[in-house]
């Protein structure tokens, strides 16, 4: 017997397809009767994934409310986070960052969501990553920063400035771990 939570004859899952669609209602339904939160679509995307990259924040919160791993990776290791980098959905990401997502994670090139965010232009994601304690200094496969892939001089004059920021953070948790 098929589990219908879980699988269909496409070999994708149905709460991903659910998702992509934005059936609010079926996703719940889904869940409700077991459908499995860590299941992947064939092109290993789980349904936070989905929900991530269509922005539907709503959906991203009912899914890790789940139980969906906030630091699942699909076939080339992007995470949540990282993929709203790609796409470019700055309301998401903080929602994960504020979340706990690893703001360092890398994907299988080596990028991080500083990365990312330096690559794509996004000045304030830039700013709010390195507020959250991202690595500025984490290099890629090749050996570049977020200084270094940064397209425009908003992102430049942020990273700049992050020896302050990454010194004032480092402080902070020093605090943190002494109570």
């Amino acid at each position: 017997m098929t589990d219908w939570a879980n699988d269909d004859a496409f070999r994708s899952a149905p709460l991903a397809a659910a998702v992509r669609h934005g059936r609010d209602a079926v996703v719940r339904v889904l869940l409700d009767r077991g459908a499995n939160p860590e299941a992947k679509d064939t092109s290993g995307y789980t349904a936070v994934m989905v929900a991530v990259v269509t922005g539907q924040l709503d959906l991203v919160s009912m899914l890790l409310d789940a139980g969906a791993d906030i630091e699942a990776t699909n076939d080339g290791r992007l995470t949540p986070l990282l993929l709203c980098m790609v796409a470019d959905q700055d309301d998401v990401a903080r929602h994960l960052i504020d979340r706990g997502a690893n703001v360092d994670a890398k994907d299988s090139g080596g990028h991080t969501p500083l990365i990312w965010a330096a690559l794509r232009r996004n000045s304030a994601m830039v700013r709010l990553l390195l507020e959250r304690g991202a690595d500025a200094s984490a290099r890629e496969s090749r050996g570049m920063t977020a200084l270094s892939t940064c397209r425009n001089d908003e992102c430049r004059a942020v990273l700049r400035r992050v020896e302050p920021l990454q010194r004032w953070h480092r402080r902070r948790l020093l605090a943190l771990w002494r109570r």
